[in-house]
Parts: structure tokens; C-alpha cells; sequence
């Protein structure tokens, strides 16, 4: 049981490490986009680092949690970081599709 946790938890600070260096990327763009551009970015940015936050307080629950206790937590964890991670492609898309249309609008 507590190799498991130990793997899982690895596995979510990873996944979490790993989108966070992805949002960190998403807010260089941001920095660098015209004044509207940003502020659409930086909304959107506010909003993945929120869903951020809640998948770390999911992820310091599960590291408190004993070997025996974890799994109690475990679909949170799995809900938040999937959470994380659609909210980060749509991010992503609308990111795309917002810059091709001030590019097409020049």
C-alpha cells in the first residue's frame, strides 16, 4: 500500500510540476501579446492557476493521508489534476485561435 501511494504521489507532482512549467509558458506569451490580447490571456491564465492551486491542496491532502487512508483521496486527486489538464488545452486552443484572429485582422 505504501509503495503505491508513494508511486501515485510521484506520478501527481510530476503531472503537476509538468502543467504548471506549461502554464509558466502560457504566461510568457501572455507577456509578450498586445494590451487587449493580454488581458484575455492573463483571464484565462487566472483561471488555470486556480485549478492549479486546487490540484496542490488535492496533492498536500494526499501526501498528509496514511499508506491505508490515500486511496480516500485518490479520485479527488484524479478529478483535479484532470481538471488541470482540460482547462490547460482549452486554454491552449483558445490561445490559438484568439492570436490567428488578430492576425487575420491586421
Amino acid at each position: 500500500m505504501a509503495q503505491q501511494k508513494e508511486k501515485y504521489q510521484k506520478d501527481a507532482e510530476s503531472t503537476l510540476d509538468y502543467l504548471r512549467n506549461k502554464i509558466e509558458d502560457l504566461q510568457a506569451k501572455a507577456e509578450q501579446a498586445g494590451t487587449d490580447t493580454k488581458a484575455r490571456y492573463n483571464e484565462i491564465i487566472e483561471g488555470l492557476r486556480k485549478k492549479q492551486g486546487e490540484a496542490q491542496e488535492k496533492l498536500n491532502d494526499l501526501k498528509s493521508k496514511s499508506a491505508d487512508a490515500w486511496e480516500d483521496v485518490k479520485s479527488g486527486m484524479d478529478a483535479a489534476l484532470e481538471n488541470l489538464k482540460n482547462s490547460y488545452s482549452d486554454a491552449v486552443s483558445h490561445f490559438k485561435s484568439f492570436s490567428h484572429e488578430h492576425e487575420d485582422g491586421r
